[in-house]
């Protein structure tokens, strides 16, 4: 809904994934409203940006945490971005990253090969095959996008697949 006025109720209680003894989703614990507040959301994503404020033209590193809400494990198969107009996928910038559970980071290119001949604001990630996730952890993904050379206030959204628009942040 960027733009538009709305009105959310918003609950809070800070929320550590089952088994784990820090929090995988930043420090200090993050206010993550319950599961009822996702329905029938197996995963919920979050984005931070390296720079809220950016000038014009300049790169910005985004920060997508995908958690497994649901109480089983989940296949993560697609991570979709949807970068607002005039921004761009930085193809100059660093190698994106993902980090699944208990791995380290690994180099991840979006499924979208002449991504750089042009301007491009749908970005695509296929995870590696038979990506599961268990309850409660985190799949981070970094990438780097080129900001646009017109200051304003942008919105953008990124979805995850299982889950499509239920999953949109």
């Amino acid at each position: 809904p960027c733009g538009r006025n709305i009105t959310i109720p918003v609950s809070k209680q800070p929320v550590i994934p089952p088994g784990s003894t820090n929090n995988p989703v930043g420090n200090p614990l993050a206010p993550i409203p319950p599961l009822s507040a996702y329905g029938s959301r197996d995963f919920q994503t979050t984005k931070t940006v390296s720079d809220p404020n950016p000038g014009a033209g300049e790169s910005v590193t985004y920060t997508l945490n995908i958690i497994n809400r649901d109480s089983t494990p989940t296949t993560l198969n697609q991570i979709e971005e949807s970068l607002p107009a005039g921004f761009s996928y930085d193809c100059t910038g660093p190698d994106d990253m993902l980090t699944l559970p208990g791995q380290d980071p690994q180099v991840i290119e979006p499924d979208d090969a002449d991504i750089c001949d042009g301007p491009e604001d749908e970005i695509e990630w296929d995870m590696p095959p038979g990506t599961s996730i268990a309850p409660g952890q985190v799949v981070t993904l970094t990438f780097t996008a080129a900001t646009s050379v017109v200051p304003g206030t942008y919105c953008n959204e990124h979805q995850v697949t299982p889950g499509g628009t239920q999953t949109r942040s």
